[in-house]
């Protein structure tokens, strides 16, 4: 019987996704923790979080109860994904290189870092993150190699934000202000245990349609107008966002029907 294929191949499928941040964003993140790497003598890391692979990798995984990860070393960074992705890591991995295993086989996620190994002595992993299994399951398939962690140095570096990432999160803050605002409404009316149907507004924005008559449990109309009076004061100038002055009228609209 020939031997299933462990490794599959889908550099070139299809055309590479638009990445969330600038390739010198990206790269500056590689940068950081390849110096820190370099000082405390690591010959390289296997990210396994989500939050490490999408910071670094620039993709977003679904576990679909498979392993992933992204391994930096010196030189490269590359992706290490499951076969049910398809080409998609390849697709959104900054960098362009992936590695991709197969289910065929148990243990072909270990089979796939190790042809990424040679040579390496000195092996970062996330200390908060790699559970006694897989740790154990690393120190079988890589007996020769040390553990050293490297989610903390890599926590360290994320919390010091970049130009270009303060300009993203306040774009990101700044729409959830928006949604914030509606939740408030939808929440200071008094919702039913069966949620009425949503329907979209012209501004693009989620509104609710008109609750049933039902037993409420949703949060009281006065504590609806505190949480409107803490609301950002520039939410009323942001387009399509239903404005400060107008979370309080419906607020204690709400109270008064109440």
């Amino acid at each position: 019987m020939t031997e299933r294929e462990r490794l599959q191949d889908y550099v070139g499928n299809g055309k590479k996704a638009k990445g969330t941040f600038s390739d010198a964003e990206m790269q500056r993140r590689l940068d950081a923790i390849r110096k820190y790497m370099a000082d405390s003598q690591i010959d390289a890391a296997l990210f396994t979080s989500y939050h490490n692979i999408n910071y670094y990798a620039d993709f977003m995984f679904c576990q679909f109860g498979r392993r992933y990860g992204f391994f930096v070393d010196h030189d490269h960074a590359t992706s290490i994904s499951a076969g049910i992705d398809g080409g998609q890591p390849w697709r959104r991995t900054f960098g362009g290189r992936n590695l991709t295993y197969t289910d065929w086989q148990k243990d072909n996620y270990f089979h796939a870092i190790r042809q990424l190994t040679g040579g390496v002595r000195r092996l970062g992993i996330e200390f908060d993150h790699v559970n006694i299994d897989l740790l154990n399951l690393l120190k079988a398939e890589f007996p020769g190699m040390e553990f050293v962690d490297i989610a903390q140095p890599a926590m360290q570096l994320r919390m010091i934000k970049s130009a270009e990432e303060i300009a993203h999160i306040e774009k990101m803050t700044r729409i959830a202000d928006i949604g914030g605002a509606d939740a408030v409404l939808l929440v200071g009316s008094n919702p039913a245990e069966t949620m009425p149907p949503m329907t979209t507004v012209a501004s693009g924005f989620w509104t609710s349609a008109p609750a049933p008559k039902a037993k409420a449990i949703g949060m009281k109309p006065s504590i609806a107008t505190r949480a409107a009076s803490r609301l950002s004061p520039q939410m009323s100038h942001a387009s399509g966002a239903p404005g400060l002055a107008r979370v309080r009228r419906r607020a204690r609209s709400t109270a008064s029907c109440a």
